[in-house]
This record gives C-alpha cells, sequence and structure tokens, in this order.
C-alpha cells in the first residue's frame, strides 16, 4: 500500500496494480479481462457499480499493458473511502458473466481494426514484431490481435485473474486530500480477510535480434506524411545503464542546451520538418525499447532519416558537451517533478513502482536527477545504438517514399500494406 496525503486540492486518485498483464497470459486474455472488470461482481450488477462510481463524481478505467492490470479512479476526496470499497469489488469478486463477454470481445476487436488503420498504432506495433523474435510476449501488442482476442475463453480470463488477483501481487496506491490512517484502516476492513498466493512470473525468453527485414514500409497510398519510428532493444529495467539511456534519450529529444546535433533542434528549429520529436527509454523486464518518433512532411522524410542517423552516431562517436549535460540534467529534473504535478500524476509515476515491485529510494534516486557523465552516455550510445541492431519503420505513401529512403541510406526495404503491420 502506497499513501500519500496531498491538501492543496480537495481531490484523490486511486489506482490499483496486479503485477500481471499481457505477457503473463495467452494473447489478448489480460485485455479481455481488464476489459471485464467494471461489469458484474458476483455481488452486483455492472450496471450498478458504473452508476455508484459516477454518483461519486468518479472517472475510473481499468487497463492492462505488458506486466500488470491497473484499475484506476479520479474523484472528490469525500468520496475516497466509499470508492475504494467499490473498487475493491470489482477486484475481488469478479463474475465474468458468459452473456456479457461478446459485447466486451466485440469492442475491443472493433478498437484493434481503428488502431491497424492509424499511422501511428501501426508503426507502434511493426516496430515491436521487428525487434522481438516470434514467441515473445512483447511482440504481441498487450491488447492482442482480432484472430487472438476473438478466441479468448471465459475460462482463461478466471482462471488468470484467480492466478494474478491475489495480495502478493497486489498494490494500493492512494494520492490527494484524504487521511492515511483513515485510509490503511478503511483497506484493512475491505482486504483484511484476503488470502490466496499467485503464480510465479512466466520467465520470459531471451529478446535476441529476429531474422528479417530492418527497414519496414507501411504503405498508405496519397498521405502527404510520413510517421517515422526507429528503435533499438536495450538492458533489462533493473540494469544501472537504464539512467544512463534515460539521460541519452532526453538529450537527443530536448533542445538541451542548443546542441546543433539534438534531433529537436535539427528537426524542428533549424529544418522546421516536425512539430515534435519524441526519444524515450520504454525498461521492461529482460529488455528495454529506446525508441526515437516523429511525423515529417513526405518529401522530407529522407533528410529528417539522414539528421536521425547522424545525430545517433555523433553521440556513439564523440562525448556530449558538458553544458550540454548539464542543461539535460536539469530539463530531466524539471520533467521527473512534474510526473508528480497532480494525484494522477503521483497515481502514474508509483504504478510501474508496484507493477514491478521496486524499492521507493530507487525511485526517489530517479527523481533527484543523474549522474551520468559524457563518457557513460557515449559507451551506451555505442553499445546499444548500433546499425546493425536498428529497426526502422515509416508510414507513407511507398511510392513516393522508396526514393527518398534510400536516398538516406536505407536499402532493401520491405513494403507492406498500412493494415499488415504485425
Amino acid at each position: 500500500m502506497l499513501v500519500l496525503e496531498r491538501h492543496s486540492l480537495p481531490l484523490a486518485s486511486i489506482g490499483i496494480v496486479v503485477a500481471r498483464g499481457a505477457a503473463q497470459a495467452p494473447a489478448g486474455v489480460a485485455q479481455m479481462t481488464a476489459r471485464m472488470l467494471f461489469e458484474d461482481t458476483t455481488r452486483t450488477e455492472g450496471e450498478r457499480l458504473r452508476q455508484d462510481l459516477s454518483e461519486m463524481g468518479a472517472d475510473w478505467n481499468a487497463s492492462a499493458v505488458d506486466d500488470a492490470i491497473t484499475i484506476d479512479a479520479k474523484l472528490p476526496a469525500a468520496n475516497a473511502g466509499e470508492a475504494l470499497r467499490v473498487l475493491t469489488e470489482v477486484l475481488r469478486s469478479r463474475a465474468f458473466r458468459e452473456d456479457r463477454i461478446d459485447l466486451k470481445r466485440s469492442q475491443l476487436i472493433a478498437s484493434l481494426d481503428h488502431d491497424a488503420t492509424s499511422p501511428k498504432g501501426a508503426s507502434e506495433k511493426a516496430l515491436e514484431a521487428m525487434l522481438y523474435p516470434v514467441g515473445h510476449p512483447y511482440r504481441e501488442p498487450a491488447a492482442g490481435y482480432p484472430e487472438a482476442v476473438k478466441r479468448v475463453r471465459r475460462d482463461e480470463m478466471v482462471a488468470f485473474w484467480r492466478a494474478s488477483a491475489v495480495p502478493s501481487l497486489t498494490t494500493y496506491i492512494v494520492a490527494g486530500d484524504v487521511d492515511r490512517s483513515a485510509v490503511v484502516t478503511e483497506l484493512g476492513t475491505l482486504v483484511g480477510d484476503w488470502s490466496g498466493s499467485g503464480s510465479a512470473r512466466t520467465p520470459l525468453p531471451e529478446a535476441g535480434s529476429p531474422a528479417g527485414p530492418r527497414t519496414v514500409v507501411l504503405d498508405h497510398p496519397g498521405d502527404p506524411q510520413a510517421v517515422v519510428r526507429i528503435g533499438w532493444l536495450g538492458p533489462d529495467r533493473d540494469s544501472p545503464e537504464i539512467p544512463k539511456l534515460r539521460t541519452l534519450a532526453a538529450t537527443l529529444g530536448q533542445d538541451a542546451a542548443g546542441r546543433v546535433g539534438s534531433l529537436h533542434r535539427a528537426l524542428r528549429i533549424e529544418r522546421g520538418e516536425t512539430y515534435e520529436v519524441r526519444v524515450s527509454i520504454a525498461p521492461r523486464l529482460g529488455a528495454s525499447e529506446f525508441v526515437i518518433e516523429t511525423a515529417v512532411e513526405r518529401d522530407s522524410a529522407g533528410d529528417a532519416l539522414r539528421a536521425i542517423f547522424a545525430a545517433i552516431e555523433h553521440v556513439r562517436t564523440k562525448p556530449v558537451d558538458e553544458v550540454e549535460l548539464l542543461g539535460t540534467r536539469d530539463i530531466l529534473r524539471v520533467r521527473e517533478w512534474k510526473s508528480l504535478e497532480t494525484c494522477s500524476d503521483v497515481v502514474a509515476a508509483l504504478t510501474p513502482v508496484a507493477a514491478y515491485g521496486e524499492p521507493l529510494d530507487t525511485f526517489f534516486r530517479e527523481l533527484r536527477g543523474t549522474t551520468s557523465s559524457r563518457e557513460e552516455l557515449q559507451a551506451v550510445a555505442k553499445r546499444y545504438l548500433g546499425e546493425p541492431s536498428r529497426a526502422v519503420v515509416v508510414v507513407g505513401d511507398a511510392a513516393r517514399l522508396n526514393p527518398e529512403l534510400e536516398g538516406a541510406g536505407l536499402s532493401d526495404l520491405a513494403v507492406r500494406p498500412l493494415a499488415a503491420a504485425r
């Protein structure tokens, strides 16, 4: 249980984190389970549950990611105790009524079909399929694919939830205008009789480097824009190199002290080719993903890719400037403290801590900022951001894009329809 009192506004956010997700279940099962959580319990009809939360002024949601399922609510703090009761019933008393499954299945499939035609969603799926070998859980999107969702059965959801929603794998996070002792007392009443042991986390296979093309174009004829997504696999989330890669991502993605080679400066300020360049590191069990993503005008795609590749090569071959690194540290410090700005931000920031069972001192050490040196940043860039391990996905009009990509040094292009992102 993690409780943070914050009395500036009469609001509260509640998160319940179950430390098992899509990587620990058959394809589609975790997401279908999450979608069924606010349906009927063994004691209350789903419509009554949702009406009760609405009358409390709550916004609520349940979702599945690779390594966790989360149940969240944001509401006036005066109703936090009652919301804890409802959310605990959702957690502990699932009915998984057979007559509700088909509706939720059709809703999920419709959402997946929409994502399949979205350049951003399709590029995300295609990149993960390029980074992970066949059979690795992270290769599959947490929501699954339509064909897998169609096969999900009630008994699979029941078995997954029975093995996952247990005390040892579940953490409550409460932040806002609440009294900690009152929250502890309320939860003691709600879960004091709760027992059960969860299943061990399924060992993940080695991520490795899958065979196949390293550049994929998802054809979207007539699109005047190109969505670019570039990725590399990095180390396990517990690796001491994760903070260094996080610092490197900020150095590349931000205009840190005006470095000419930063992607933000090169693509947005100098060239005016994009509104945003995002560089991120997503640490997970067994592997992390270092990703660069942007959207540019179609006829600027080749130039944008050359600028990205040049910036990566620069940080691989030369230490970043000391003044620039100081600027990056300031950016990270501000960004990380801003991640605790609202009660909902606090719950979101602490969710990975709960999902992966990490100590709070590690979390707060990261908030205080990085101490990575220039040489350490160069070393991790050289180790992880090489060309052979690079995967590139571009979504757009293939007929117009292919000459641009070849001009950027990308050959052996695999062209696929947009909907065939897998």
